[in-house]
């Protein structure tokens, strides 16, 4: 049986910059470290590998298979959405405000460097700009209603994140980095109340 990690040690794993990157490339997909290389260019070589080996030993991604590839052994990796990269209502509970903050702003942290690796390049790929966007779009339902929402949203992604190169509806798509982040309104005391 696997020993679990405490919450607060796998979200000081999971939640940094060039970490919480690979964890978005291996979500849902099997990639080998020199894959990963040639995905995350500005990351020097050896820092990609030492940033792969914490996660690999941490369990936070797992090695689906390995391939002979000239007298070596290359491995393959892959972080499902329901395994220890994610976490849920559980694990955030035992979270303190201070930790809270320190992995909101080193998630923050990540998502600004992915934004400036992606704004370096529309120089060159100016059509980058007309499949990216960002934005907040204000929601209202009850709080029983958010299970029922989670798992609506989460099986329509679910359609995208399993899409692979050789479907055939898929040649031609390109790889998106979804975030999503979701804070309740918590201004009026009626709604502090029902939370």
């Amino acid at each position: 049986m696997k020993k679990t990690m405490n919450v607060q040690k796998r979200a000081k794993l999971v939640i940094h910059p060039i970490r919480l990157r690979i964890i978005t490339l291996l979500t849902g997909k099997e990639l080998t470290s020199l894959e990963l290389a040639s995905r995350l260019p500005e990351v020097p070589q050896a820092t990609l590998y030492r940033h792969i080996k914490q996660l690999e030993e941490g369990r936070i991604i797992r090695i689906t298979r390995t391939n002979q590839v000239r007298g070596t052994v290359e491995k393959v990796y892959t972080a499902g959405p329901g395994e220890s990269s994610h976490f849920g209502v559980d694990d955030i509970k035992q979270l303190s405000q201070d930790e809270h903050t320190a992995l909101f702003a080193s998630f923050i942290a990540g998502l600004y460097e992915q934004f400036l690796s992606l704004t370096g390049k529309i120089e060159q790929h100016p059509e980058l700009l007309e499949v990216m966007g960002y934005g907040t779009i204000p929601v209202r339902m009850n709080p029983a209603d958010l299970p029922l929402f989670q798992q609506e949203f989460g099986h329509l992604l679910q359609r995208y994140v399993e899409k692979t190169p050789s479907s055939d509806d898929s040649r031609e798509a390109i790889d998106f980095a979804f975030t999503t982040i979701l804070f309740p309104e918590a201004d009026h005391e009626s709604q502090s109340k029902s939370l």
